[in-house]
């Protein structure tokens, strides 16, 4: 319906050029704007859910540096496979072939229910 509007005003830049697209604009932010404080839209934290309370704190995750350095490592050798030769198209040969592997065996085990 959008583009059809668009097209009538005589495209992209017509409508730049006599305000249209920037009133259009303003229209839907006022829409928007008008649905949420009416609580047509609900906004979690904005107009719905809200609370009184303090934030609430999340600790982070801390990764241990080992932990950070093995991924590392892991990353640098599937790059370098991947580098020389073993890219994406190869990872998805031997997903591809595991996957149908257990569906085979998976097939199996109901035949013998």
């Amino acid at each position: 319906m959008l583009f059809k509007q668009i097209e009538e005003v005589g495209g992209v830049v017509r409508g730049l050029e006599t305000g249209w697209l920037q009133r259009k604009i303003n229209e839907s932010a006022a829409r928007q704007q008008w649905e949420i404080e009416q609580h047509r839209r609900v906004i979690v934290g904005v107009n719905e859910f809200v609370t009184d309370g303090p934030a609430l704190e999340i600790e982070l995750l801390k990764i241990a540096e080992e932990t950070e350095r093995e991924q590392g490592q892991r990353m640098a050798e599937m790059r370098a496979r991947f580098a020389a030769g073993g890219g994406p198209q190869q990872a998805l040969v031997g997903v591809t072939g595991k996957a149908s592997n257990d569906l085979s065996r998976a097939a199996k085990g109901r035949q013998r229910r």
